[in-house]
């Protein structure tokens, strides 16, 4: 019996130990010879702080007593918080000789970022990133956020990472050796250069066929393609990377803005597309007030505060998909053929829209990462604009062509 007790007492203790290890976070990571790269997602813990004021000293405090939450999610999805977050983990260096290695936070939607290591247990390096201030000393240059570690043989640092921002909180991180991260920032956002040199050709095709043709409607296609690239430009860090004047306004206000502005030249644009004012003059009118009150909200969207004006913009762009849709269902209906591929453009990328809206307020699991479901839509979308101007253009000259003809006719009938 007293065998029976001991063993119980030993499993109480076990236990005991195991949760008190948990709170404090995860066991360090160890990084050893064959290591290359680690996914820190399961070794992190998590620390919310609504008022937005704990200090690292606070911080520290809090993982010895084990308030940080080790975090049980395949992905940090957060949503939209008004709270700072810190992030705790540790690295153990396993090599025979020091190291470097770089962490990497693949999420370019913070405005404050802190970076803090720790090495037997006295904080010696800090450094700043985020959109509000220039990057601080110590971070690295590229397109996500990213801190450069040396580990000597057996040394064991923690690193505390405090993020925060008015936008969506997502933490992917990673720990890598020199040579992968080399390899993974040498393929840093292909998939959106890709989409920006796309929209770049389309916006010089439209002026080119503005010019030629001497076509308001064309010179309209080409300046909502360029607020789209100004607005992605800002929404996936480019802006700020590449150094163009007005980054900080870019990357928060700016997405906003040019949102807005896009929205308002794909009204116009679609008045011009089906001809609305002589085809459909009630519906026309009501989307000429829908493109003043667009432009009216614009002074809105450049300043205040940043949560309850992306819900406007995104309530915005879902009313107007609705409504495009609307339309080229109804210029269908009445026999306009080439609103099959405006219907097909907008139904593809209102469609992604939703999803990813979906995803920012945590009605969807995250399926991709951010701006990649919109950028795809897009590209799509104005590829099939591209195949309904071109059947406009038919169509018009099938018009005409008929029209000279039975012009003709009546002619030689008199």
């Amino acid at each position: 019996m007293a065998g029976v007790k001991r063993i119980v007492q030993v499993a109480l203790l076990a236990v005991g130990l195991g949760a008190a290890c948990a709170a404090r976070g995860q066991a360090p990571v160890v990084l050893g010879p064959e290591t290359e790269q680690i996914r820190l997602e399961p070794h992190v813990a998590l620390l919310r702080d609504p008022a937005g004021e704990t200090t690292l000293a606070v911080a520290q405090a809090a993982a010895a007593a084990g308030r940080f939450a080790p975090n049980r999610a395949e992905k940090i999805h957060l949503g939209f918080t008004d709270d700072a977050v810190w992030v705790r983990f540790a690295l153990r260096s396993a090599r025979p000789a020091t190291a470097k290695w770089f962490v990497r936070l693949q999420h370019v939607r913070f405005e404050e970022i802190d970076w803090h290591v720790v090495r037997a247990g006295r904080p010696v390096e800090h450094a700043a990133d985020g959109h509000r201030f220039p990057r601080g000393r110590g971070t690295v240059n590229e397109l996500y956020p990213a801190l450069a570690i040396e580990l000597a043989p057996g040394e064991t640092a923690e690193v505390f990472l405090r993020v925060r921002t008015p936008m969506q909180v997502r933490i992917p991180l990673a720990v890598y050796v020199p040579e992968a991260y080399a390899a993974r920032v040498d393929g840093n956002g292909l998939f959106f250069l890709f989409c920006f040199g796309a929209y770049a050709m389309l916006f010089a095709m439209g002026v080119v066929f503005a010019v030629s043709a001497r076509d308001r409607g064309y010179l309209v296609y080409a300046g909502s393609m360029a607020c789209m690239i100004l607005f992605f430009a800002g929404l996936t860090g480019y802006w700020r990377h590449l150094g163009w004047p007005g980054w900080r306004f870019g990357t928060v206000n700016g997405t906003l803005v040019f949102n807005g502005l896009g929205i308002a030249a794909l009204l116009v644009y679609m008045r011009w597309f089906f001809d609305l004012p002589a085809t459909m003059p009630r519906t026309d009118r009501g989307i000429r007030g829908l493109t003043y009150a667009c432009a009216g909200l614009l002074v809105w969207m450049a300043t205040g505060p940043y949560r309850p004006r992306l819900a406007a913009v995104q309530l915005m762009d879902m009313a107007v998909g609705i409504l495009a849709v609307a339309v080229a269902i109804a210029a269908w209906r009445k026999g306009n053929r080439t609103a099959r591929f405006y219907l097909l453009a907008w139904s593809a990328f209102w469609l992604l829209v939703a999803a990813e809206i979906a995803q920012q307020w945590k009605v969807l699991p995250p399926l991709t990462e951010p701006n990649v479901l919109p950028m795809g839509g897009l590209l799509l979308a104005f590829a099939f604009f591209q195949a309904a101007m071109a059947d406009r253009v038919r169509q018009m000259r099938a018009d005409k062509e008929a029209a000279q003809a039975q012009a003709a006719r009546d002619a030689r009938e008199v």
